[in-house]
């Protein structure tokens, strides 16, 4: 396996034929109507994006990644990797390695990028293995090979040491850096604790917000149905929205709709969808939510081919953590000792209290903040600029 970085090039442009290809798609678009009670996205709000999608300019958002440093390389395994790299002004500040997740790209960071680099933080924002244009492996895809692409990468660039920020599946990511490599991880910000910590503990001796936060995230888990068709319908569904753009939009809208604040903009789903369609990456941008299968089903689960259904996701397996809960056949994970800050948005899809994220981190910032929801990168950029800055202060 080599160990050399290759020379960085600029990131690829979509060729003009697939943006003309696009447009036809968009213009030959075939509406559903359902008279009864709304089951997902509406026709009239599906209508008003596909419109926003007809009269949006891609190269423009191609401009804005190349200021911003934009650049494919490489990972010791030989894949391609992409991620904007603007340096820092401040030779004392931490760089700052901003990390994405489901169905995001480095264009999720747009806004509170400028209040970074302005802080003098160098700044890297890297697609993870399977988006846009950072190359899928062949093997197994899992957040511990995206968090060792990062750590790989951030080397490469001269930064032995830095804070990671993530949200989503980059909050699993970074939790995996800060668990792999914890000598190179000064802090740990994240919106959103990892879904597989907080539903591998058991449901005993929770305290009063504990038990309260459970029964809102079973009553999230069992209405959660794209975590059932990424995991186990995959393929399926990835033939159908990987042919029609306005299908993966109403996929895609729909949950930027349902897990947001009044402040998201139609051009951030646009942008979102638009990068995964263009780089036919619907497919492997799913890939962590069935790879590796112990991440969501227990071993007895995978042996018998199906999940208990009496039992809710924190209650599956028979194993004995090290403090002696049920959790997911035996696996618990180990507690991050790198200083960890959590900043929580009203309309995310999760709450969890302070006391349940010090049960796996280092919690040394907690501030719940009253506006945003899930990309609060993109609804509340100054309040996770803010927040993000703070932690990162007096992490150089």
């Amino acid at each position: 396996m080599s160990t050399t970085t290759p020379t960085p090039t600029s990131t690829p442009t979509i060729p003009q034929e697939v943006l003309d290809d696009l447009a036809e798609r968009l213009a030959r678009t075939r509406y559903s109507e359902n008279p009864q009670a709304v089951k997902g996205m509406t026709t009239g709000r599906l209508r008003e994006l596909v419109a926003a999608w007809q009269g949006a300019d891609w190269r423009s958002v191609e401009a804005w990644m190349d200021e911003h440093g934009s650049t494919t390389t490489t990972t010791p395994d030989g894949r391609t990797l992409h991620h904007l790299h603007v340096p820092g002004s401040d030779a004392d500040a931490v760089p700052v390695v901003l990390l994405h997740g489901w169905p995001d790209s480095p264009l999720l960071y747009r806004r509170i990028m400028p209040a970074i680099i302005a802080a003098g933080h160098p700044v890297v924002v890297p697609s993870a293995a399977g988006f846009g244009w950072s190359q899928q492996p062949d093997g197994e895809l899992s957040a511990g090979l995206v968090a060792e692409d990062m750590h790989a990468l951030m080397r490469s660039l001269g930064y032995p040491r830095y804070v990671v920020h993530g949200t989503d599946w980059g909050a699993s990511v970074g939790t995996a850096l800060a668990e792999a490599h914890p000598e190179a991880v000064a802090g740990l910000h994240l919106l959103q604790p990892p879904v597989d910590r907080v539903f591998s503990m058991g449901r005993d001796d929770l305290t009063e917000a504990e038990t309260a936060f459970f029964v809102d995230a079973d009553a999230w888990a069992e209405n959660a149905a794209y975590i059932s068709a990424h995991s186990l319908q995959g393929d399926t569904l990835a033939a159908a929205l990987e042919d029609s753009p306005a299908g993966l939009l109403a996929w895609i809208g729909e949950k930027y709709d349902a897990w947001s604040g009044p402040d998201i903009q139609d051009e951030d789903i646009i942008d979102a969808v638009a990068m995964l369609w263009l780089t036919g990456t619907f497919r492997s941008s799913i890939r962590l939510y069935s790879e590796p299968e112990a991440t969501w089903l227990s071993e007895e689960d995978d042996e018998t081919g199906g999940a208990d259904e009496s039992a809710g996701w924190g209650e599956q397996g028979d194993g004995d953590s090290d403090t002696g809960d049920e959790d997911w056949g035996g696996w618990a994970p180990a507690r991050i000792e790198v200083p960890t800050a959590i900043a929580l948005f009203p309309q995310d899809l999760m709450q969890p209290p302070r006391e349940l994220c010090e049960r796996f981190f280092t919690v040394e910032r907690f501030t719940v903040h009253d506006q945003g929801g899930h990309w609060a990168a993109l609804e509340a950029p100054d309040d996770v600029a803010g927040d993000l800055l703070a932690f990162a202060a007096d992490k150089g």
